[in-house]
């Protein structure tokens, strides 16, 4: 707020909230605004959306990355046509050896956009499902 006498406005949401605000000048004009203020929750792991497997050593493998105590309970990867080409399942995070390399059946995918689910447990009790897709890139 920016008059000089006015109270200061302090406010703490938890949650996705629309603010209001009216404001009336000297005139008695009334003006209505308002902002939706969005709560995302911290994620404790993340899941790049390319990777180039071509041998040089840089982003060779597809893998989830993020906090040590984060365990892939399942990661499945699909190609365009519904195929499954990738799955791990209790797979430690940041582990690329354990990730996919590009290769199914023992050949070399061709590059094009796949799809991914998994299922990441970060704790005794907490667990989240993410899905998305991912470019394979020479």
């Amino acid at each position: 707020i920016g008059c000089m006498d006015c109270n200061p406005v302090n406010f703490k949401v938890d949650q996705d909230t629309w603010i209001y605000s009216l404001a009336i000048d000297e005139r008695n004009c009334e003006s209505l605004d308002s902002v939706l203020i969005r709560v995302r929750e911290e994620r404790k792991v993340f899941v790049p959306n390319s990777f180039s497997p071509n041998g040089d050593n840089i982003n060779d493998y597809f893998y989830v990355q993020g906090d040590n105590q984060a365990v892939v309970e399942i990661m499945q990867i699909f190609d365009r046509w519904g195929n499954q080409v990738f799955e791990i399942k209790n797979v430690a995070v940041n582990d690329p050896l354990k990730g996919w390399n590009g290769f199914f059946n023992n050949q070399r995918m061709n590059p094009g956009v796949f799809v991914y689910f998994a299922k990441i447990n970060l704790s005794t009790e907490n667990s989240i499902e993410l899905k998305g897709d991912l470019s394979l890139i020479k």
